[in-house]
């Protein structure tokens, strides 16, 4: 298995058991936008937060989203 980046490392955290040790996650596999690791104290599997900061959440929220969630209140 190919090691993790230090910038794919920065803020990781296994959110079932808490392992927070860059050297103990290993990378599982690489797609186009994001990798799949897994944390090796625990087995869990997840996309590193690297990932998920780049998400542009304006595709997300719009008008009829806020909408949605003010008709819920």
């Amino acid at each position: 298995m190919q090691a993790l980046s230090k910038e794919i490392t920065e803020d990781i955290r296994c959110c079932v058991c808490g392992n927070t040790n860059p050297n103990k996650f290993k990378l599982i596999y690489r797609r186009e936008n994001f990798d799949v690791t897994e944390c090796n104290n625990c087995g869990f599997y997840f996309i590193p937060p690297y990932y998920r900061k780049k998400i542009e959440y304006q595709q997300y929220k719009n008008e009829a989203v806020t909408q949605a969630i003010t008709l819920r209140k």
